[in-house]
């Protein structure tokens, strides 16, 4: 017949259960050899066919068609039949997931600590690049405000030197300003010693009772001749009935005169300082409020930094070295207070102390 054809005299295996056992064997054994240890499925089907013949399991994964292990099997033999067999991994993405998730983790471990050192160079790169800027700002600063009264003391000299002593009043005069410039410069050394020393926590604090009130109203008094000179207007409102405290009573006038000279430097027309006490539960509140040029939200955040001050377009227009907040926050946090600002750009700022009794 022109039907026939030599697969017509080929036997099949389904009829042959021997070579069926020894398929499996000889699948499990390579596979072994082969370093693959895993459960498999396989499925044998007639050639060009999705007819399966033969399959362990019984039913197998649908996907086992398309799957890429694949080959001819008794191609070449005369006694049987050409068949296709597939062979599938079921737990395939589990196995490659297990052999490979030590490396991933590893590898994200190491992408994440290169990202963490990244960022933290770049932020201290930054960072030291601002400290740079404010100590420079700072020499900048400390060179003005010391070759100020060393001129005004060098020409207050050279003038009593060219007059002798035939004025006394001029002569007075002249040695006033001597005096004051000389007390600014103490004044200016003194702060920039006390923040030195702040650094090392070696500022001594010997604490003894003092009413705030009191001591407000003597720190007032050094302001007096301000009030004449550019009209300032101190606003007294002393309510705190329980106001003796444990103080320092050195540091802590300092760092009153800070604050307020701190609000006067930024006033520049027509100060309004309105200090007021209050006692709130066990707590004695000191607040501040000027009318001046106010701080912005973002460098509320900064003011206490050393070195930093707020910006108001001309590096010398405002005076000081940046040091003077950082040393009242240290003060007020050394006898266990607290200090908090509240500011509105060109509507002025309230800095408020807040001591335990």
């Amino acid at each position: 017949s022109n039907n026939t054809t030599i697969n017509s005299f080929r036997s099949s295996i389904e009829d042959n259960d021997k070579i069926i056992s020894v398929l499996d064997t000889l699948l499990q054994n390579e596979l072994i050899k082969s370093g693959i240890n895993y459960d498999f499925q396989y499925a044998v089907t007639e050639l060009g066919s999705d007819s399966i013949i033969y399959s362990n399991p019984v039913t197998v994964n649908p996907g086992i068609f398309e799957s890429k292990i694949k080959t001819i099997i008794f191609d070449e033999s005369f006694f049987f039949k050409a068949y296709s067999l597939y062979i599938f991994f079921p737990g395939k993405t589990r196995i490659i997931f297990n052999s490979i998730w030590l490396i991933v983790l590893s590898s994200i471990a190491i992408v994440c600590v290169i990202i963490i050192l990244i960022l933290f160079f770049i932020r201290t790169l930054l960072h030291q690049r601002k400290l740079s800027e404010m100590k420079s700002d700072f020499i900048h600063n400390m060179t003005h405000e010391f070759k100020t009264p060393i001129s005004n003391i060098d020409l207050a000299l050279d003038t009593i030197n060219k007059q002798g002593h035939k004025n006394k009043i001029v002569n007075e005069s002249i040695l006033s300003i001597i005096r004051e410039e000389n007390s600014r410069l103490k004044d200016n050394v003194d702060l920039i010693l006390q923040t030195s020393f702040m650094d090392y926590d070696k500022l001594k604090f010997n604490k003894e009772p003092v009413n705030i009130n009191d001591l407000i109203c003597r720190i007032l008094k050094t302001f007096e001749p301000d009030l004449a000179h550019n009209g300032s207007i101190f606003k007294k409102k002393l309510e705190a009935e329980n106001a003796e405290i444990m103080v320092d009573e050195t540091h802590f006038t300092n760092a009153i005169c800070n604050v307020i000279d701190n609000a006067l430097k930024y006033t520049p027309e027509n100060p309004i300082i309105e200090i007021k006490t209050e006692n709130l539960d066990n707590k004695l509140l000191i607040s501040f409020r000027d009318n001046g040029v106010g701080i912005s939200e973002k460098e509320i955040k900064r003011i206490f930094d050393k070195f930093y001050r707020v910006s108001t377009g001309k590096i010398h227009d405002i005076k000081g070295f940046g040091l003077g907040l950082t040393y009242v926050k240290y003060v007020v946090d050394a006898h266990g207070g607290e200090i908090k600002v509240k500011s509105e750009l060109g509507k002025g700022s309230e800095f408020r102390i807040i001591l335990f009794n």
